[in-house]
């Protein structure tokens, strides 16, 4: 193990990976809190929960075409594309936009991307422990 986190590849990875993955649970919860609260209805709550689950049905169509793509380009590809979907919120609140509609077209876009990370990390780890520093 500690071979492993002399590895500074695999350093950024794991520091890039707990990042993100802190960041993701936050806005998962922070997304359908936003929604019951623009709503109040547990119904629309569960929509933006089951839209944040389905595109997990993709990964498995998803992770082959990752295995063509360079992992350090497409790790960080995906997270400024990510950064720049979530700031869409915010932003729209700022002009005055308010709207349910856009939270629960966010979620899904949110969550596809992220199916791209988790097929590129695992590929990635076997390559980043043989690698030396």
């Amino acid at each position: 193990m500690h071979k492993l986190l002399r590895n500074t590849a695999f350093r950024r990875l794991l520091f890039g990976r707990l990042v993100t993955n802190a960041g993701d649970s936050l806005y998962a919860v922070a997304a359908m809190w936003l929604v019951y609260e623009l709503t109040g209805s547990s119904t629309y709550t569960g929509l933006a929960g089951a839209l944040t689950m389905a595109p997990q049905l993709a990964q498995m169509l998803i992770g082959p075409l990752v295995d063509h793509w360079p992992f350090r380009r497409l790790l960080i590809a995906v997270q400024l594309v990510q950064a720049t979907v979530v700031l869409v919120i915010p932003v729209a609140w700022l002009f005055g936009i308010r709207s349910v509609t856009l939270v629960l077209v966010v979620v899904p876009i949110l969550s596809l991307l992220n199916q791209f990370v988790y097929p590129a990390q695992s590929a990635a780890l076997p390559e980043l422990s043989h690698k030396r520093n």
